[in-house]
């Protein structure tokens, strides 16, 4: 006889399939190309176009990654609704993104007005930020492999740094540490969605 399963592992489990069919993976890795592509496009477009010009692109990923959940995923694994619990714990790691991001966004305009040691703390700043963002949304989503984008992301800027002081590597060497870091997150979002689309068949009676 199969054990009844609780209302709280039902939700656990539903919260857990939320973030293990790939599409945020590849959403990540859309966010995290944007340091990779940027400095490419500063010479021609300026420093505030270079980064503004990914706006419609994580539009129109956002829009094509909620098409896919109403469409691919949600037929598959229903729709989740969260309890209170699990909506406190994205509240709380919404407000851990917005101080870091707001943290991260002030040293590198300071580093850009180069103002005191901020030159100097702006890679280390990122590199830290990137990790406790990371390892944070890793522990609330519960996705270990978010732990591994932190190591990747974090690594990045130094990386690229010490790619740049010891073989001139152009741009800091960014293009070439954040492009692998994106690529490897995309890839593996678009293969962890397809294994998702073979692992949960659409129920016949959602078909007919």
């Amino acid at each position: 006889m199969e054990k009844p399963i609780s209302l709280k592992s039902a939700e656990r489990k539903a919260f857990s399939l939320t973030f293990e069919d790939g599409l945020w993976d590849i959403m990540l890795g859309l966010v995290v190309m944007i340091f990779a592509v940027a400095p490419l496009l500063a010479e021609p477009l300026g420093d505030f176009w270079s980064s503004m010009i990914f706006l419609p692109i994580w539009a129109a990923a956002a829009w094509i990654v909620k098409l896919l959940k109403k469409k691919a995923v949600e037929p598959r694994v229903g729709r989740v609704n969260l309890g209170l619990p699990r909506k406190k714990r994205l509240f709380r790691l919404n407000i851990v993104f917005l101080v870091t991001l707001t943290l991260t966004f002030v040293s590198g305009f300071l580093a850009l007005l180069e103002i005191g040691a901020a030159v100097q703390w702006w890679v280390v700043l990122n590199a830290a930020a990137a990790l406790i963002l990371f390892s944070v949304a890793a522990y609330v989503l519960q996705q270990n492999r978010f732990y591994i984008y932190g190591g990747l992301v974090s690594l990045a800027p130094i990386v690229g740094e010490w790619l740049w002081s010891q073989y001139q590597v152009s741009h800091h060497g960014y293009p070439v540490t954040f492009g692998l870091a994106s690529a490897v997150i995309i890839l593996t979002g678009i293969a962890r969605f397809i294994l998702f689309l073979r692992a949960y068949q659409i129920p016949e009676e959602v078909q007919s």
